[in-house]
C-alpha cells in the first residue's frame, strides 16, 4: 500500500489487544510478526510487508514516518504486538497517543526505542527510559501487582500482550519525568556505567577488525552490550575473557531492516565451527545458533550448551571468523 487514502487509518478511540485475543479483528501490528486480521505492519523485522515509504531503524520511527502521511484509508480499531520490548512498547504508545511532532515525549520516544533495542544513545536518559520500561515488566523490579500475579510460574500463554496493556498507560510518564522513575532504571544503569569505566580505565579493552565489521573486546568478565555498543559501531564483536571464554554474537542490527548504514550480511558459521572444532583441544565443542536467531552467538559449549574456555589462541578465532565473513 502505497496510496495514502489506501492506508489503514487508526480510530481515534483505537486500544492495543493482546495478539492472543485478537482472532481475526483488524488491527495494525507494530514492531513484531503479523498475526490473521493484520491490515497493516509497521515493524523492521525481516520480511516485514511495512510500505518502504516507512523504513526506518525502529519500529517507533517506522511508526512516526506512518502518522506524518496522515494515512487516510479504512478505518482500524486495534493495534498489537507479539512480544514485549521497549520499542515495540513505545512504537505503540506512539501510534495511540500521537503526541505533537516537538513534543519532548515523542522525540524521548525515539531515542528510548533505539536505545532499548541497539544500546546506543547519545542522550543517556534515552538508555535510562528504556531499562525502566523493561524493569515494568519483570516480576522482581515491577512496581505493578497486576504484572507479579500475572507472571506466575503456571502461566498457559504468552504475557508479552497483557504487559503492553499494563505498561502503555504509565509510558508517557516514564518519558515526561525519567528521573522519577529511578527505582527502576538505576540499578541496571549502575552495570552499563561500570562496565563503561573499565573500558575507561583500560581495563577492558575493544581491539578492531575494520575490514570485517569486527570488534573484539578483551574483559575481566563479559560486558554488557550496551556499554559495548556505545563505544563501537562494528555489527559484529568478540568477546574475550581472561580464562579462554571467547563469544562471538552479531549485533541486533544485523538481523532488523537496518536503514542507517550499510552492513555487512550475516554469514552462516558453520566453516568457522568446523574449522575450529578440528583443531581443539579443549573439553569443550564450538558451536553456532544460526543466522536466523535475532542474537546470533558462536561459542565453545561444555556439555550443557553453556560458553566454556577454548584452548585455542584468539588470533586463530578471528582468522576462522574472517575467512567465514568472507565466503560467498
Amino acid at each position: 500500500m502505497s496510496v495514502l487514502n489506501e492506508l489503514p487509518r487508526l480510530a481515534s478511540d483505537a486500544v492495543f489487544v493482546p495478539q492472543h485475543q485478537l482472532g481475526n479483528r483488524p488491527h495494525i501490528t507494530v514492531d513484531g510478526a503479523a498475526a490473521p486480521g493484520s491490515v497493516l505492519a509497521l515493524a523492521h523485522w525481516p520480511g516485514s510487508p511495512t510500505p518502504p515509504q516507512f523504513a526506518a531503524e525502529t519500529a517507533t520511527a517506522i511508526v512516526a514516518r506512518y502518522l506524518g502521511a496522515e494515512a487516510d484509508g479504512p478505518v482500524v480499531e486495534a493495534v498489537s504486538n507479539n512480544h514485549y520490548d521497549a520499542d515495540g512498547l513505545l512504537a505503540a504508545w506512539l501510534l495511540l497517543e500521537h503526541p505533537a511532532l516537538d513534543s519532548p515525549e515523542r522525540r524521548m520516544a525515539l531515542a528510548a526505542a533505539e536505545a532499548g533495542d541497539f544500546g546506543t544513545w547519545t542522550d543517556p536518559w534515552a538508555m535510562r527510559v528504556a531499562l525502566a520500561l523493561m524493569a515494568f515488566a519483570e516480576p522482581a523490579t515491577t512496581p505493578l501487582a497486576a504484572v507479579r500475579q500475572l507472571l506466575h510460574p503456571g502461566l498457559d500463554h504468552d504475557p508479552a500482550g497483557e504487559l503492553c496493556v499494563m505498561v502503555l498507560p504509565r509510558v508517557g510518564r516514564v518519558l515526561s519525568d525519567p528521573e522519577r522513575f529511578s527505582y527502576l532504571w538505576q540499578s541496571p544503569w549502575n552495570v552499563i556505567a561500570t562496565d563503561i569505566d573499565l573500558l575507561d580505565t583500560g581495563d577492558a579493552h575493544i581491539g578492531e577488525v575494520p575490514e570485517a565489521d569486527l570488534a573484539v573486546v578483551r574483559a575481566p568478565r563479559p560486558l554488557v552490550g550496551p556499554a559495548v555498543h556505545h563505544r563501537t559501531p562494528h555489527s559484529r564483536v568478540l568477546d574475550v575473557m581472561p580464562d579462554g571464554t571467547m563469544i562471538f554474537r552479531y549485533r541486533y542490527e544485523t538481523w532488523v531492516q537496518w536503514t542507517a548504514r550499510p552492513l555487512p550480511p550475516r554469514r552462516d558459521l558453520a566453516p568457522a565451527i568446523d574449522a575450529l572444532n578440528e583443531v581443539e583441544t579443549a573439553p569443550g565443542t564450538w558451536r553456532f545458533d544460526g543466522v536466523e536467531f535475532p542474537n546470533a552467538r558462536m561459542f565453545c559449549a561444555d556439555t550443557a550448551g553453556r560458553p566454556t574456555p577454548s584452548h585455542l589462541p584468539v588470533e586463530r578465532v578471528v582468522d576462522e571468523l574472517v575467512r567465514a565473513f568472507s565466503a560467498g
